[in-house]
């Protein structure tokens, strides 16, 4: 058996009885993420629907997804600069 007992027969603090320890907690930013990242696109559907008979949630959901675009592009955009820096061996 893996881990330290004490006299009681207790795992000791910092000795976790399972082989592969104790289990990693997730951080409340990586639970957000994890959240918007499993409700976002059902949200997102929903408000559509909505949208169809309202002009105020057409107009939020048509930001929302510009923002989310704009931010992709500006990801890919870095991504291929810093590519295309290293193929020119370092030199702007």
């Amino acid at each position: 058996m893996t881990g330290q007992r004490n006299a009681k027969g207790q795992f000791a603090p910092g000795h976790a009885g399972g082989p592969g320890g104790a289990r990693k907690r997730k951080t409340p930013e990586q639970k957000l993420l994890e959240a918007i990242e499993r409700d976002a696109p059902g949200l997102v559907e929903r408000a559509l629907i909505v949208a169809q008979t309202d002009n105020a949630v057409l107009a939020e959901v048509i930001r929302y997804l510009t923002e989310c675009l704009a931010t992709k592009n500006l990801q890919a955009a870095a991504e291929l600069a810093a590519m295309q820096y290293t193929a020119a061996g370092g030199v702007h």
